[in-house]
């Protein structure tokens, strides 16, 4: 297990069964960021959206921000 720190804004925190998570969101850009391959973080945006942890929206934001797919305006 490898802990990770990190300021976090109030819109990255969830509460999970009564315990504080990071967003659907923020984990996806925390696992960019430890470079995790395009087709494991497209899955996770696609699966995400699916189960409706993510709006279409936010999905598409994740697209563009970590898989730079689509532009700025279709965020």
């Amino acid at each position: 297990m490898v802990l990770h720190h990190a300021d976090l804004s109030e819109d990255e925190i969830m509460s999970v069964e009564g315990l504080p998570a990071t967003t659907v969101g923020r984990t996806i850009r925390d696992c960019a960021e430890t470079h995790l391959g395009p087709a494991l973080l497209r899955q996770a945006i696609e699966e995400s959206l699916a189960k409706g942890y993510l709006t279409e929206r936010e999905a598409a934001i994740l697209r563009h921000d970590v898989l730079g797919e689509g532009t700025a305006r279709d965020a």
